[in-house]
């Protein structure tokens, strides 16, 4: 594939963007993983073709892993929700979730934004609330 994508020293891009074949016996055995998780034991393949032992590996493999011995089914589905949220603050670089509270709270203001809001600011009531925070922050 590398060799035809490049052309004349130069890269084509779009080759390289092709989507990748699919392997269908990889799919099968995660199909046999989720199927176990999920409390399937029935298969989607046709019994002894290539793809069913495929799933059925799948399959065998989780039940090795005890799952189901040491969780429940919801506390399986509790920690895979765990999983996803964690993938996902760490696929947009974020370590720790937002905290939860109001969507604009003075009190969590850093100095700077809270001086800079002060100043330019169009909403009076909103600067009337920044300037008592700036006032009780100056007092303690």
């Amino acid at each position: 594939m590398a060799t035809s994508a490049v052309r004349d020293r130069h890269l084509d891009l779009m080759t390289l963007r092709a989507a990748a074949p699919v392997d269908e016996e990889w799919e099968a055995d995660k199909a046999g993983w989720r199927a176990f998780v999920m409390g399937n034991t029935v298969p989607d393949y046709p019994s002894g073709s290539g793809l069913d032992a495929a799933w059925q590996r799948g399959h065998d493999a989780a039940w090795l892993y005890g799952l189901d011995r040491a969780f429940t089914r919801a506390e399986r589905g509790a920690l895979l929700v765990e999983v996803r949220n964690r993938r996902h603050l760490l696929a947009i670089g974020r370590t720790v979730p937002k905290q939860k509270g109001p969507r604009f709270d003075p009190v969590r203001l850093p100095d700077e934004a809270l001086d800079r809001l002060i100043q330019g600011h169009r909403d009076v009531s909103l600067i009337e609330r920044l300037r008592a925070e700036r006032k009780r922050r100056s007092s303690s």
